[in-house]
């Protein structure tokens, strides 16, 4: 890092001459190396510092506290939400002498001597640089102190309140349910899998999804489906993964971190792309990944009050002043090709940061955050959103991902989630009606789910068990025995007498009559179904003979047995049905 002595060597005299001013040195510095050693070491010894300190504006001061706080050096377009330095001749400088009006909080503090500009490294990034000498810090230190805490200012109250909660947790359970009874064909295999081809957008699964139908959230809920893996691509279908017995099994704020933080660190959905009103335009440029940018809003959402709404706006605020580089760490403010999707006009440089890096906050807060339960909305008579504030869950969830928990298995602070009450079994005419409690109790409604029909939800969840829901759960090899055992378990034991003996008249129909679904193997002669069955690999996947020239083979080999019959020299014809 340059000292002091180089830095003021660095800038043109009539800037020094100002500095000297200032700080009273009583010097007229000129072009001579002793005037800038004189000038150098009279501030260094100038009993003005704190004077000069407390003579800036109160951005010029939070603005140096950040310096000093960083080390001394940061970037310049880390500061740039304090003002950028314009650039000045000799002559220019002497004519216009803009240190009588400086222009933002950094023009302030470069005309007072207090920060100076540089080339170099900072934070990973080359460019140019701003920095205190060191020299300098040390005598600033303990004039200049630890920066003021960012202050969010709530509001007092909002026309109307919204809150998710566990919305999105309880709609990736639905999912689950409805792949378990209908894994999704469709997927193709060369895809991404990390973006695969099958959405939950195309679901109509009605009332059963807790929150907003938006497409946006419906592709979150598949992404995060794939990213903790829930779900799993086999024989080019999308059906549950055992892992998600493992997550179905957590407790509620564990599941909610869980989806938190697999939202904060994906690199491959970038919520840019679903601003309204804007359209980007990268070339064969990689869009700028955003869990680093996650990552810092959150940190600035855990600096919200306690109490009361805060306005969007104040949020994109703090992060312009002390993070206008979220987004995009190298600065860069015209890398992104971005339009104004009505006009057509393109958004470029740091005169844009409000459309989009601004505009990127507000959606991360009123979206994914609102969607994952980490804040509520505060809204407008006209139920547009202007504040938020961090729910009760989501401040726990804050202190984990702003800590780098890895959402899974972290302990964290929240108390143990209590017992449920006991699910309550009612007859009815058609079947059993089973209420059982929401909280706690999603793994056992996952189950529940193999056999009974889900109908309502608030607090608690309805389902009915019926003669058709059961008989599906046979053919899931689900028996009667293991219906009841579970009933009695989720019951507390007081599962009636009378679903018991409905339950065992219904099991006396089923099993009386068997329907497999095979296919037809047939050869030309006898001698090539001889040739077959005397393979040993084939031998296995082959069923019972229909006659000398025919067998039946289990549809779940069909695919096997067609490639090995191929190895053989045997190309079977396949026919459609009838």
């Amino acid at each position: 890092m340059k000292d002091l002595y180089r830095c003021l060597a660095d800038h043109p005299v009539p800037l020094r001459q100002a500095i000297a001013r200032t700080w009273a040195t009583g010097l007229t510095p000129g072009d001579d190396l002793a005037d800038v050693r004189a000038l150098a070491d009279a501030l260094l010894a100038s009993p003005r510092a704190g004077e000069v300190v407390s003579a800036l504006s109160a951005g010029a001061r939070e603005a140096l506290a950040v310096l000093a706080r960083e080390g001394g050096a940061l970037p310049a377009h880390r500061l740039r939400g304090h003002g950028s330095i314009r650039r000045f001749g000799p002559a220019r400088l002497a004519r216009e002498q803009p240190w009588r009006s400086p222009a933002n909080p950094l023009e302030e503090l470069l005309y007072a001597g207090l920060i100076y500009r540089a080339y170099g490294s900072a934070e990973a990034q080359l460019g140019e640089i701003l920095l205190i000498p060191e020299e300098l810090l040390t005598l600033l230190e303990p004039i200049v102190g630890a920066p003021a805490p960012a202050v969010l200012a709530p509001l007092e109250d909002v026309p109307q309140q919204a809150a998710q909660g566990d919305a999105l947790a309880e709609d990736v359970l639905a999912i689950l349910v409805h792949l378990r009874a209908a894994p999704a064909a469709g997927l193709d295999p060369e895809s991404d899998p990390l973006a695969p081809s099958y959405p939950p957008g195309t679901l109509d699964l009605g009332e059963r999804l807790r929150g907003p139908r938006d497409p946006e959230r419906l592709a979150l809920i598949r992404q995060i489906l794939w990213r903790l893996r829930l779900v799993r691509a086999h024989r080019q279908a999308v059906q549950p993964a055992l892992r998600a017995r493992d997550w179905l099994r957590l407790d509620g704020l564990r599941r909610q971190r869980a989806l938190l933080v697999a939202w904060r660190d994906d690199p491959h959905w970038n919520e840019l792309w679903h601003l309204p009103g804007i359209r980007i335009d990268l070339g064969e440029r990689p869009a700028p990944p955003l869990p680093r940018a996650r990552r810092l809003v959150l940190e600035a959402l855990a600096r919200s009050p306690r109490e009361g709404w805060v306005p969007l706006e104040a949020l994109a605020a703090l992060l312009k002043r002390q993070r206008p580089d979220y987004v995009r760490a190298d600065g860069d403010w015209d890398s992104l090709f971005a339009q104004r999707a009505t006009s057509g006009e393109y958004l470029t440089g740091f005169a844009a940061w409000d459309e989009i890096e601004g505009a990127l906050a507000a959606h991360l807060v009123t979206r994914s955050l609102y969607w994952l339960g980490v804040v509520e909305l505060g809204l407008s008579a006209e139920g547009a959103p202007l504040a938020y504030r961090v729910s009760s869950a989501g401040w726990r969830l804050l202190a984990d991902a702003t800590g780098g928990a890895d959402g899974t298995d972290a302990a964290g602070e929240a108390p143990d989630e209590p017992s449920p009450d006991p699910a309550t079994v009612e007859v009815l005419d058609e079947g059993l009606a089973v209420t059982i409690p929401v909280a706690g109790t999603m793994y056992d409604r996952y189950q529940l789910e193999r056999f009974a029909e889900w109908r309502s939800q608030d607090g608690a969840a309805l389902y009915h068990v019926t003669p058709e829901s059961v008989w599906y759960s046979q053919s899931a090899e689900i028996t009667i025995a293991q219906i009841e055992r579970f009933l009695q378990r989720i019951s507390g034991g007081k599962l009636p007498t009378a679903a018991q003996a409905m339950l065992q008249a219904w099991g006396g129909r089923y099993g009386r009559a068997f329907l497999s679904r095979v296919a037809l193997l047939e050869t030309v002669d006898e001698e090539t179904m001889g040739q077959i069955r005397a393979e040993p690999r084939l031998r296995p996947l082959l069923g019972n003979s229909v006659s000398r020239r025919a067998c039946l083979v289990a549809e779940e080999h069909v695919e096997e047995l067609l490639a090995l019959l191929r190895e053989q020299g045997i190309w079977a014809h396949v026919r459609g049905a009838g």
